[in-house]
């Protein structure tokens, strides 16, 4: 008899990154031994999607149709939610706890006190933490007191593109890929735009995602940027793939980010990465072999990093190659073997 794990999430129809991961558990031939079965928590229509979610997984409960629970939970109104669906869990069913989000600490340690023994009675009550970085691993331990072996790092992958990526195709283009907020550092880069755009007036800048779009378009006409930059907003698909192949370099400039599988991406299609040194992003790039690194916020660093690459060609065209082969420890099938591990042995 197959094993039976209900995986409580986002719908996966919405765009982000834990949708992007249950998407693939769907897709992957490695969990068919499994006999998933997938609760939303969380779509455009919230309460009503919540509290359809929390019936169906009360009456699995009931009919005793779990033998797993696969939480996916990032911060703040994520984690509220999800906490609800731990707590009325029996003790007899073993909880995974998969934490997706570069805020988490920073939502612990500014909580107030009744929200803090929320969260630890939900660490407590897990019997497995995927954690994406050992920096985060390291941040759970240091302030829960968790034993080593409850928790473990599994990486994001991705769905490793076969094409052959023709570096000398590339465009001398810049792409931001992410949602458009302050803490992902999108107005960091607009402020660094236009001394960019002047000192190297054929370098095009491509922002895609969603969040402060008319906000954005607004900076990029004021700043007079319009004719180097293109807001394009949330993409996917075939679009996606078109600025991913032919871009040269990815900016990650993020305040807070548990991974950024952006930076896997674009290394899948041969792109040198400027990030910041946040959450796990110096656990994917080493410092003149995958990109560039510097201190969020720091403009100055972030303008001197993004210029090297688009100075210097030889530069750039290593880190682009290295890319190219370091991507494929990242390729989805190996994440989902781990996944599948850790539910033959919980």
């Amino acid at each position: 008899m197959k094993k039976k794990i209900c995986i409580i999430a986002p719908n996966i129809n919405l765009k982000g990154g834990i949708a992007t991961v249950i998407r693939e558990y769907k897709q992957s031939h490695i969990l068919k031994e499994f006999d998933l079965k997938y609760v939303s928590t969380y779509s455009n229509n919230r309460l009503i999607e919540f509290s359809k979610g929390l019936y169906h997984y009360m009456k699995m409960l009931v009919k005793k149709q779990i033998d797993l629970v696969h939480v996916h939970t990032a911060s703040k109104g994520s984690f509220y939610r999800k906490s609800i669906f731990v707590n009325i869990t029996p003790k007899n069913i073993p909880v995974i706890l998969h934490i997706h989000g570069g805020g988490f600490i920073e939502f612990y340690d500014t909580a107030p006190i009744i929200i803090k023994k929320r969260v630890q009675k939900v660490i407590k009550r897990s019997d497995k933490i995927i954690v994406l970085s050992e920096k985060f691993k390291n941040e759970l331990i240091d302030r829960f007191d968790i034993d080593n072996i409850k928790i473990v790092k599994v990486i994001n992958g991705i769905k490793l593109n076969n094409e052959k990526i023709k570096l000398e195709d590339k465009k001398l283009q810049v792409i931001y890929l992410g949602k458009l907020t302050k803490n992902k550092g999108i107005y960091d880069l607009l402020q660094i735009i236009p001394k960019i755009h002047a000192k190297y007036p054929e370098v095009k800048f491509i922002i895609a995602g969603d969040g402060d779009i008319d906000k954005v378009k607004e900076i990029v006409i004021s700043e007079e940027i319009n004719n180097c930059t293109q807001v394009v907003g949330w993409i996917d698909g075939e679009t996606k793939k078109k600025f991913l192949i032919e871009s040269s370099i990815l900016v990650m400039p993020s305040y807070f980010e548990a991974f950024g599988i952006s930076i896997v991406e674009a290394m899948d299609y041969g792109m040198a990465v400027v990030a910041t040194k946040v959450g796990g992003i110096p656990e994917i790039i080493q410092p003149n072999k995958n990109g560039l690194l510097f201190e969020s916020g720091d403009l100055k660093e972030f303008s001197q990093a993004l210029e090297k690459y688009i100075s210097d060609n030889k530069a750039r065209a290593k880190v682009q190659k290295n890319n190219l082969v370091a991507v494929e420890q990242y390729d989805i099938n190996n994440v989902i073997n781990q996944i599948k591990e850790i539910y033959l042995t919980i």
